[in-house]
């Protein structure tokens, strides 16, 4: 066991009886004093691993994707939602960018207008026959490279919006795809 001066706080070897600093007498030093600091360390960063976890899982990847695009649409701004479309969409020129923008510009006011609350719901991977449907629309795309897809989640958010406005709630199922690794909307198997 180590020793530790009472007087100066310095570390003594075993065989040490007198400290080197300051010749004040020393005291053996608890082990168990030792592990408790370790444990409660131990403890404190796995609740801060747990809690920064939680926080990365719910902003980023497909949820925080679809949370930033719910934020585009409280906000009224449909180039920012545009901006969650995958490039391979633009690539061919069949539609471009502001084509989107003033396609969706009217949805996307009337959501800003009436929605004052949303959540996510629930998240989940589509059945086989889903995913097949997907796929086919996917590939309908000529620059769509399937090698680049990693993922597809369906994420359903709930709307709370004006009952003034004759809708107090909707559920909405966004289709989110993982391609050459960044989360994008698919908008076209999405229902409102």
């Amino acid at each position: 066991m180590a020793k530790i001066c009472s007087n100066c706080g310095l570390k003594h070897k075993d065989s040490a009886t007198k400290c080197a600093g300051c010749n004040a007498p020393l005291e053996e030093l608890p082990v168990h004093k030792k592990k408790k600091v370790y444990v409660i360390l131990a403890a404190i960063l796995l609740v801060l691993i747990g809690v920064s976890t939680f926080f990365i899982m719910r902003y980023t990847g497909p949820d925080g994707t679809v949370r930033r695009i719910m934020r585009c649409y409280s906000n009224n701004d449909p180039e920012g939602v545009v901006d969650f479309f995958p490039e391979f969409l633009f690539e061919a020129d069949w539609v471009t960018r502001e084509m989107l923008v003033d396609q969706l510009s009217g949805n996307v006011k009337e959501i800003s207008n009436y929605m004052f609350s949303y959540y996510l719901e629930d998240t989940k991977t589509p059945s086989t026959s889903e995913m097949n449907e997907i796929m086919a629309q996917l590939n309908s795309f000529p620059d769509f490279d399937e090698d680049q897809l990693d993922d597809v989640k369906y994420i359903t958010v709930n709307f709370k919006g004006n009952a003034t406005y004759l809708w107090t709630a909707n559920d909405t199922r966004f289709v989110m795809i993982k391609y050459d690794g960044s989360w994008y909307w698919w908008p076209f198997d999405t229902i409102f």
